[in-house]
């Protein structure tokens, strides 16, 4: 078996049973022993059966091995050996570890001094790169001394690249993939040097992998970027999706842009997944979810790409689809959407999530920072009323980072010193209740312990998370006060973007520190004030939310539009105010999915808008006519809806869509 994503991605899954009846028709996944590389082919599934369900440190445990030095790469596994990598020496000796998946074994080890250790994001490091493998060479990237592949067997180095020196400013995280006969690497930078003159930006290159000699490279625009790149098949081409603010589709063999969807933010870490015939890609810190048909050219961002969400979407853990489109939040919240971007379920199980969740054995398998896996029963996602059942919490008492493999009914685990091997069916004394965050604290309490951990990196930092997490279900007045100087003054942006989304969940008592909220200089709290004003109907909020409206930042403006819509519905809402900033949603130089935005807004005001009536559906006549159809389509159902709402009109033709 390759590491050819094309071979896995043209199959679907063939699941019985009416628990996975929905799975029809999602992508398959690696099958039996071998998981090579990132999420194993890409895409987190894995066809295994007999998975173990319940463990602790004691029970089910096969093995357990300590792991030399500090590292955040997930391990691979190909004919009964496991690699991974590990940084030694404070970063100055990088690793390539293989052990033999039967009892833990260290078979070999492959170490490279290091000459320059660069600053890195702490909880990035210097082995955050999951390697590859396609069974004979075992693939692995680090910033020093680059790529580099060695004998699956001995560990004996191949050959080696050197694809520095970099300014990352400590995001570099993308792994390696395998591609047919190319190895590929992304590296998003901000700076990097090629053939000895330094140049703005990153680039990402395709590697003979049996000789180490560079066939093609081509430069990334984008920078600070940590997505690992995703091989599909479309159409009898290969295809590499890489994640950015314009996620980008290239010809596998020569590099060349095939299309590109601009919409999504900066500092994209979550990786593409596919479904056999369209990509699902999410990123940002609280970021949108997009749909993308990869069949098209060029730039496809009016043509193939369809905003599901505009805010949500997770800042490190990447998407799965099992059943559904799973967007995994940092902070436990979990969006599940299906094919058309309806929303299925949006829960959440408390904790602070880097790993990424995996599918397999009709479970979601999802560790938290803390080392505790909460295993979720999937089929209970597709019944009439959907709902996530948490099978097992299973708490190893180590922190995890890393994301799961699985190969040959067993489980493997990263934790942030040990290697563990999970296998069995016993069942552990624990609750599989979500451990309660509330306690009997008060708010002065955890006041007084968020101000013991200042620190902005390391140990504090979860502290301080978990202090937010407590106080936001507190039914104290003061509360808000306390989340809003969180959001403003905390110096992680972890901490203060946990503050802003536990602002937007608050109740009445949480509208006005909202309404300042929406000053602020950083997008993602007026997106997070924006949307929980709009589920308000916050009628105060009209005037500084129509200021918005023309906001530089799109997801701003995005937000603003929705909220906007929202409030004009309420009693008392200021429609002078609030239907002009809706109209200057459809010119020209807005981008689709802001025009739709601003559509759905109005049609859902077409009963209100009185005298403004005939200017809304001057602009709605416009857009029936654009270029894009998405948003002909919706303008021209807007335009029904507004001639009906009308006393005593009826339909007109002007409410016909343009031919396209």
């Amino acid at each position: 078996m390759s590491h050819r994503v094309a071979s896995l991605r043209s199959r679907r899954l063939l699941m019985s049973g009416a628990v996975f009846g929905a799975l029809l028709g999602w992508p398959l996944g690696v099958e039996a022993a071998n998981w090579p590389g990132w999420r194993g082919d890409g895409s987190g599934i894995s066809t295994e059966k007999g998975l173990p369900v319940h463990w602790d440190a004691k029970t089910n445990i096969l093995w357990k091995v300590a792991v030399p030095g500090e590292g955040n790469s997930s391990p691979i596994i190909w004919d009964g050996r496991i690699h991974l990598t590990s940084t030694l020496e404070g970063g100055k000796k990088r690793v390539v570890l293989c052990y033999d998946a039967a009892d833990g074994r260290e078979v070999w080890r492959r170490e490279f001094a290091v000459e320059t250790v660069l600053s890195t994001n702490p909880k990035n490091g210097y082995a955050s790169h999951t390697p590859a493998t396609d069974g004979q060479r075992v693939y692995a990237f680090f910033d020093e001394p680059g790529l580099v592949a060695l004998d699956a067997k001995t560990g004996t180095v191949v050959w080696q690249l050197g694809l520095g020196p970099f300014k990352t400013g400590g995001y570099l995280a993308a792994s390696p993939i395998v591609s047919g006969e190319l190895l590929i690497m992304v590296c998003d930078v901000n700076e990097s040097t090629y053939d000895g003159k330094k140049q703005s930006g990153g680039f990402m290159v395709g590697v003979d992998k049996v000789s180490g000699r560079e066939v093609w490279r081509v430069a990334r625009k984008s920078s600070a970027h940590s997505a690992s790149p995703l091989a599909i098949e479309v159409g009898g081409r290969t295809q590499i999706v890489v994640s950015g603010e314009a996620v980008i589709g290239y010809d596998a063999k020569t590099g060349q842009e095939i299309w590109s969807c601009k919409g999504m933010k900066p500092v994209c870490a979550p990786s593409p997944v596919f479904d056999g015939s369209l990509v699902w890609v999410t990123s940002g810190r609280n970021g949108p979810a997009i749909v993308i048909d990869p069949t098209g050219s060029g730039d496809v961002s009016e043509t193939h790409g369809t905003m599901l969400t505009d805010s949500g979407g997770p800042y490190v853990p990447s998407p799965l689809i099992y059943p559904f489109l799973m967007l995994p939040g940092d902070d436990g919240k979990m969006s599940f959407l299906d094919k058309s971007g309806r929303l299925v379920l949006r829960t959440r199980v408390p904790g602070h999530f880097s790993a990424s969740p995996i599918g397999a054995d009709g479970r979601i398998y999802w560790p938290d920072e803390k080392g505790r896996t909460y295993v979720m029963d999937a089929g209970t996602l597709t019944g009439k009323e959907p709902r996530a059942s948490i099978l097992a919490i299973n708490n190893l008492g180590e922190p995890i980072l890393a994301s799961p493999a699985v190969s040959n009914g067993r489980l493997y685990l990263r934790s942030v010193s040990s290697l563990y091997c999970i296998a069995g069916s016993a069942k552990t004394e624990q609750s599989v209740a979500p451990p309660t965050i509330q306690g009997q604290a008060t708010l002065a309490e955890l006041q007084q312990r968020y101000e013991k951990f200042p620190a902005d990196e390391g140990p504090d930092v979860a502290v301080r998370l978990e202090v937010v997490d407590a106080v936001a279900i507190l039914d104290d007045p003061a509360v808000a006060g306390f989340l809003f100087s969180v959001m403003k003054k905390d110096p992680h942006w972890d901490v203060s973007e946990a503050g802003a989304k536990a602002l937007g969940q608050r109740g009445a008592d949480a509208t006005d520190v909202l309404i300042q909220m929406l000053e602020d200089s950083r997008e993602y709290s007026k997106v997070i004030a924006a949307d929980a004003l709009g589920e308000r109907k916050a009628v105060k909020a009209a005037g500084k939310l129509a200021a918005l409206t023309g906001d530089q930042n799109r997801f701003v403006r995005l937000a603003a539009l929705r909220a906007l819509g929202r409030i004009g519905q309420a009693e008392g809402a200021d429609l002078l105010v609030i239907l002009p900033a809706l109209t200057k949603g459809l010119s020209d130089n807005v981008e689709g999915f802001v025009k739709i935005a601003a559509i759905q807004a109005l049609a859902g005001l077409a009963d209100k808008a009185g005298g403004q009536r005939e200017k809304i559906v001057q602009g709605l006549q416009s857009r029936s006519a654009d270029r894009n159809v998405r948003v002909a389509r919706e303008a021209t159902e807007a335009l029904v809806k507004a001639y009906k709402a009308a006393p005593g009109a009826t339909a007109s033709p002007a409410t016909q869509p343009a031919t396209k």
